[in-house]
């Protein structure tokens, strides 16, 4: 598990917390994404309900580049 945390945001009291979990699978690793926003309150709170779809494709997008560029530097295991 790889936790990271952000907390620099226009308002400040935002936290962002990804959570990586990474699973061996035969000869492959299987990679899973969990996100959350903590700390929004009022408007901020219900536009982020509002935004979580898009947060989420933006987050499987990501997920999916990174298969794609670890796919394609693969090193040679020894």
């Amino acid at each position: 598990m790889w936790r990271c945390y952000g907390t620099k945001r226009t308002t400040g009291k935002e936290e962002f917390v990804f959570t990586y979990l990474l699973a061996s699978s035969g000869d492959q690793t299987e990679v899973t994404l969990l996100g959350e926003i903590r700390g929004l309150t009022g408007l901020s709170k219900w536009f982020g309900k509002l935004m979580a779809g898009v947060f989420k494709k933006a987050c499987a997008k990501d997920l999916d580049s990174l298969r794609d560029y670890l796919e394609k530097n693969k090193v040679a295991s020894s």
